[in-house]
């Protein structure tokens, strides 16, 4: 019996930058020019004081045609799961404080 490989593959900056995509977001919502270099958490409340709770629920409202994958990330995904002798995992960290994250994530992936 031969045991598969267990691959976990990052949603975030593997798949796709989502980063990039909120804080361009919200820099137009709230007319600053934030930089990514700046970015020292992904928890934008807090870090920005411009930065509030109601737009950046809506920012969250994200599919492939607004956050397109990362290049090369479908392709080599496709081929890993089409690699018998691996398991392949996508995994992500939801923000805890964003009760539809988790479902945009996976209709992101489904799409």
């Amino acid at each position: 019996m031969t045991s598969k490989k267990v691959v976990f593959v990052d949603m975030d900056g593997v798949l796709v930058n989502l980063m990039p995509y909120i804080l361009g977001q919200m820099n137009k919502i709230h007319r600053t020019e934030y930089t990514a270099e700046e970015i020292q958490q992904f928890r934008f409340l807090g870090q920005f004081k411009e930065f509030t709770w109601p737009p950046l629920a809506k920012v969250w409202a994200f599919d492939k045609s607004t956050c397109p994958p990362i290049k090369g990330s479908v392709k080599g995904l496709t081929s890993m799961f089409k690699d018998e002798s691996l398991d392949v995992f996508i995994v992500t960290s939801p923000w805890v404080s964003n009760y539809d994250c988790c479902r945009k994530k996976r209709e992101w992936l489904d799409h």
